[in-house]
């Protein structure tokens, strides 16, 4: 959210600013090469001013950035969470994505660009001016009542760090692990920066600071159309990966490999066999498909083919409707020649047959569209409905893909004397469509005019409600399969039909994507084509082993670390001729400021790595080796030692399920094991049974009874 500068505390003489365009280029401001947690205090140190108060009880800094106008000051808020006083020192994000092995990172950084509702106000009171109350569960917003509507949770007083309406808000664990929580461009108040400038920058700026994976959940939606399903039908990837975030965790056992396979398949439905099977079943999703096939201009081959298209054509027309059509207006299409509107707009009945590839005689479309007229002019009203003319028209034609077919057709189209109009009605939201007399507009020959430009046929709201349609209909139901499908003449594609829905369903069951930065390389070694660091300094990845001592003072290993994978290992920065006891103190110093049950961590020694604490790394370990560090002092009993919290649960789910995924899920009250709601055969919508046995412990006391 952009703000006039004079609206917030007036800037300090020699205060920083730094351009948001390019805040996060190499150089800019700063090319910062060691681990995030120190990358950020240096960062933090030279490029913000520490905020005179706190927000939510944790220390804030400020990054002011330059807009496109000098009054334009977007503040980038950088807050320091102690996860020991954080009311949530857990993570769900990590749960949900698959790191609940982490340990707790002692401290996480929340990166923020406001919400608009509270951009102009000091951040560390801006939750208690809103008033916002959210849902613990869930993280709904609630209104005045005590109990969430979509769980049942008792609601609490809400923080400024758990708002889902700021334009940014990432945050990134001490270890360099982090997640990106929402990103909002000009639909929610941006009015200079857009969704992808916005994300743009939250990608420099993890580059910059060297953070090592960073998880986003893609669970956004225009239109009650998912961008990830809408996404990967066109581009064959989520909103996301066009900066790298590639399949990270998949909900219901979806594997990576039935993902990049549910996309082939709904990418590459050709749109021959697809328009086979809506043969009889929707003749719109026909019409919709021959019209975009006309206007392209090129033979759109599958269903991938014909979303980016139109997508891509969505983002190419005005966001504004065409000027007024009184008069004669003119326009100048991208080759530069001016077209009068009837020159634009005018199509008689012998071009839509031979633009859509239309299956009915020129004769019956010229009747169909003169009935059509007739209903308008006799209305006493200057329009009417879509339904009330196709009421009207239905009475003379008696078939509804023809009198369909017209209607969608007639959209400011010259039939006789008179120009057909159609629009959206403002207010009500309905299609409309009224008749006007072409002579007040410009005289023309109808049956001599061409067709100029397709692209001048259609507006942005248009293909919008074709998207819309075709989504709804093509991907998310896929139509002829709820309808049911006799196989063609020739016996051939009918799998594809049962494919369809299976191959979409997996694609909705994926919301996490990890974008890897590679932190433990440089920046430059990281964007190398071969992945060759040429950095000076020693990287080694050090990961702890806890060792417990016995009586005898023998050393042994501690096997309670052994349930879960190894936490990911922890990076040091040594010069090139360090030693190994530099190594110790180096290993030791980075995983007691990281991690909360390492903080009494003492380093006993280096596995597999044989000398004295004075002989040279040097020509015994490379740089970019993981090390094994025993140690003890390790607080293996905290309630704090993992991200995704006690270990003291099983996941089994019939869908493949091993861990937790962030979905709803019941356990039996048998055996404790956890599986889906889904699974178990419970909507979402539906309550928890208060008594619930799996099919496994049910069928074992279905046999013991009898």
């Amino acid at each position: 959210m952009y703000v006039n500068c004079q609206n917030r505390r007036k800037r300090k003489r020699g205060e920083k600013l730094f351009d948001f365009q390019t805040f996060g280029d190499p150089g800019c401001p700063a090319d910062y090469d060691l681990p995030f947690r120190d990358n950020i205090r240096v960062f933090l140190e030279e490029c913000a001013e520490r905020e005179p108060y706190n927000i939510d009880g944790n220390p804030a800094w400020i990054v002011l950035l330059q807009g496109e106008t000098q009054s334009a000051i977007i503040p980038l808020h950088v807050v320091e969470e102690n996860a020991l006083n954080s009311p949530n020192p857990h993570c769900d994000q990590c749960r949900c994505v698959g790191w609940s092995h982490h340990l707790v990172s002692k401290r996480r950084y929340h990166f923020l660009i406001a919400a608009p509702e509270i951009a102009e106000r000091p951040l560390g009171l801006a939750a208690a001016m809103v008033g916002t109350r959210v849902c613990p569960n869930c993280h709904d917003r609630v209104s005045n009542i005590s109990s969430c509507l979509t769980c049942g949770e008792k609601v609490v007083q809400g923080r400024t760090l758990d708002l889902h309406t700021h334009l940014l808000h990432g945050v990134i664990h001490g270890n360099g692990f982090g997640h990106l929580l929402c990103i909002n461009g000009r639909e929610k108040g941006s009015k200079y920066a857009s969704g992808r400038h916005i994300m743009d920058f939250w990608d420099r700026m993890c580059s910059m600071l060297r953070a090592r994976k960073v998880s986003v959940e893609d669970l956004a939606k225009k239109r009650s159309m998912a961008f990830r399903l809408l996404n990967c039908a066109a581009y064959g990837q989520s909103w996301y990966g066009r900066w790298g975030y590639v399949f990270g965790h998949g909900s219901f056992g979806v594997t990576p490999q039935m993902y990049s396979k549910a996309i082939e398949a709904v990418r590459g439905i050709p749109l021959k066999v697809m328009m086979q099977h809506f043969q009889g079943v929707d003749t719109q999703v026909l019409e919709i498909v021959h019209e975009y096939q006309r206007i392209s201009r090129q033979e759109l081959q599958t269903v991938g083919d014909l979303f980016r298209y139109m997508l891509e054509l969505k983002a190419r027309l005005p966001l504004q409707s065409s000027p007024s059509t009184s008069g004669s207006t003119t326009m100048t299409s991208d080759n530069g020649s001016t077209k009068s509107f009837t020159e634009r707009n005018a199509l008689n009945s012998n071009h839509i047959a031979a633009y859509t590839q239309c299956r009915w005689s020129v004769k019956r479309l010229e009747l169909a569209a003169q009935v059509v007229v007739d209903a308008l002019r006799n209305c006493s009203k200057d329009k009417m409905s879509r339904q009330d003319v196709r009421d009207v028209a239905r009475l003379h034609i008696g078939d509804t893909g023809l009198l369909d077919f017209v209607l969608k057709s007639l959209g400011n189209r010259i039939v006789g004397d008179s120009i057909v109009r159609r629009a959206v009605n403002p207010a009500t939201k309905i299609l409309e469509y009224s008749l006007e007399d072409v002579n007040k507009v410009e005289s023309v020959d109808h049956f001599g005019c061409g067709v100029e430009d397709p692209l001048w046929q259609v507006r942005r709201t248009e293909v919008e409600r074709d998207i819309f349609y075709l989504y709804k209909h093509v991907l998310e139901n896929y139509k002829p399969a709820r309808k049911g499908f006799k196989t063609v003449s020739n016996g051939t594609n009918s799998n594809i039909l049962m494919a369809i829905p299976t191959a979409t369903k997996i694609i909705l069951d994926t919301k996490q994507f990890i974008k890897d930065y590679k932190g433990e390389m440089t920046r430059k070694g990281a964007h190398n084509e071969w992945a060759i660091d040429e950095d000076e300094m020693l990287r080694v990845l050090c990961n702890v082993v806890v060792m417990n001592k016995e009586k005898n003072n023998h050393m042994s290993m501690d096997m309670s670390m052994t349930n879960r994978p190894l936490p990911p290992a922890e990076m040091v920065v040594l010069p090139p001729h360090a030693t190994i006891g530099e190594l110790k103190e180096e290993a030791q110093r980075a995983l007691r400021d990281t991690y909360i049950v390492t903080e009494n961590l003492v380093v006993e020694g280096i596995l597999d790595l044989q000398g004295d604490d004075d002989d040279l790394l040097f020509g015994t370990l490379e740089s970019g080796s993981t090390v094994m560090v025993q140690g003890t002092g390790i607080d293996v009993s905290s309630d704090l030692r993992y991200e995704g919290g006690a270990d003291d649960w099983t996941v089994d789910c019939p869908c493949g399920a091993k861990d937790d995924d962030g979905e709803r899920m019941i356990a039996c009250d048998m055996c404790e094991v956890w599986q889906h709601t889904r699974c178990a055969g419970i909507c979402d919508a539906d309550a928890v049974p208060q008594l619930f046995l799996c099919n496994r412990c049910g069928m074992g006391l279905y046999q013991a009874i009898l």
